[in-house]
């Protein structure tokens, strides 16, 4: 059970890091060269859509992952992933 400052503190966090500091630029070709991030960025960069037939031709978390847009969104090219 939260105490009530335990809520408040919960509410308030509005981005937590736990990955090494990396730089916008490195975590934009990290990305890009992942096998389930990438045509997810490279999507999302285009503004287009894969087609079911193609999406069903990717792995399991990317077919995951795109379910999640809009939640999953490009922010300064990084994909992230927005919570509430």
């Amino acid at each position: 059970m939260l105490r009530s400052y335990q809520k408040s503190f919960c509410k308030a966090i509005r981005h937590v890091s736990v990955l090494p500091e990396i730089s916008d630029k490195e975590m934009r070709e990290l990305q890009a060269e992942d096998p389930d991030l990438g045509p997810i960025v490279e999507w999302m960069r285009e503004g287009r859509c894969p087609t079911n037939e193609y999406l069903k031709s990717k792995s399991q978390d990317t077919r995951k992952l795109w379910a999640q847009v809009p939640a999953v969104h490009l922010l300064d090219g990084v994909l992230v992933r927005k919570f509430c």
